[in-house]
């Protein structure tokens, strides 16, 4: 009799035993549970010790596997990870967790290590040589020109003004290396001064007509055009991008006239009674003559001028792939008017020279 209540005893003990639910972490522990529901998230249980206590949940990214009590067995990591974590389960004591932390502290240490050899080689393919090259393109702009006057016989010099004038021609570029380039080309470029009549015969209209109201209204323009080659040395800044730059550098320019007009649309009025009088016009319209001097007994309607000039140039560029945008300021440094034949071996005292500011897009084809 004894014999069959130790033996009923244990079967119910060994029952009990296996009727709980066993939930396994990552870290090797396990939770004596009563699975109560499991979400796409979360593994929701009752502690076994107190299944009328409350309701918990552990995250399924922190399980490894769930033992219900039927023997049954859900896993919940990849086969990468099953290995170590069941060594664990059936071995609970020995070895909980070492196994785990081994593997991905080693796998992502060596994958750094391999790759930084592979960037190091490829480095040097990546570089490239420099190559000198010719880059030829289309110039168009516009000009602001303007007469500068040095005028050593007389207390009063004119005074110059703004003539609007076209730029148009070629542009060559030569790279000899990364930080300079030369840079030259051939212009069609429009030169000349619109003059202020105001301020130039202000004093002159005084001494002329003393103690009477006199005004000059109209205009006296001069206009030149010149075939100019320029010369400048820049230096290369560059941008952002692979062929953005910035061209900087001084130089020097000749020019050739092949064209220019004289064209005087003014009147000279004097008020007297409360009246304005005429008392000079000039509507004169003329080609100017170039010729290195002025013979004598020559023609004084007509405007006389030097075919050549030359000076110096400054230049700024800013140049995105083909194109470029370029700031060139030209000085003449040699007077544009000729003297007389009689006179050319003398100091010319009265010395007018060009000013020309551009600002042009250039096309370039290579």
């Amino acid at each position: 009799m004894k014999k069959l209540i130790f033996t009923i005893s244990a079967v119910l003990f060994f029952s009990t035993l296996f009727a709980q639910d066993f939930i396994y972490k990552n870290d090797g522990s396990e939770i004596k549970s009563k699975v109560i529901e499991i979400t796409p998230d979360y593994i929701k249980y009752k502690k076994w010790e107190n299944q009328s206590g409350p309701l918990y949940n552990i995250k399924i990214a922190d399980v490894f596997m769930v033992v219900y009590e039927n023997g049954e067995k859900e896993v919940f990591k990849t086969e990468e990870t099953q290995q170590p974590i069941q060594q664990s389960v059936q071995q609970p004591v020995q070895q909980p967790v070492q196994q785990p932390v081994q593997q991905p502290v080693q796998q992502p240490v060596q994958q750094p290590v391999q790759q930084q050899p592979q960037q190091q080689l490829s480095q040097p393919e990546s570089s490239k040589e420099f190559k000198r090259n010719f880059q030829i393109g289309l110039t168009l702009g516009f000009n602001i020109a303007s007469f500068n006057y040095n005028y050593e016989d007389k207390d009063e010099e004119p005074v110059g003004g703004i003539m609007f004038g076209l730029t148009e021609g070629i542009t060559v570029n030569y790279h000899f290396n990364k930080k300079f380039a030369i840079q030259t080309g051939l212009y069609l470029m429009g030169k000349g001064n619109d003059a202020n009549l105001e301020k130039t015969y202000e004093k002159d209209l005084q001494e002329t007509y003393p103690g009477q109201e006199s005004k000059i209204e109209g205009s006296y323009k001069t206009t030149l055009s010149y075939l100019q080659i320029p010369l400048t040395f820049n230096f290369v800044i560059p941008l952002q991008g692979k062929n953005n730059s910035v061209l900087i550098g001084p130089g020097v320019y000749f020019a050739y006239a092949v064209a220019g007009k004289d064209n005087a649309d003014y009147t000279i009025s004097v008020k007297e009674r409360d009246e304005w009088n005429i008392v000079l016009e000039d509507h004169n319209n003329s080609d100017v003559e170039f010729v290195n001097t002025i013979p004598y007994g020559a023609d004084d309607s007509l405007a006389y001028y030097k075919p050549t000039d030359m000076g110096f140039v400054f230049n700024i560029g800013i140049k995105s792939n083909k194109f470029m945008l370029s700031s060139i300021t030209s000085i003449g440094l040699f007077s544009t008017r000729p003297p007389i034949d009689l006179l050319k071996y003398l100091p010319n005292p009265n010395k007018v020279t060009n000013i020309c500011g551009t600002i042009a897009l250039t096309y370039f084809f290579n």
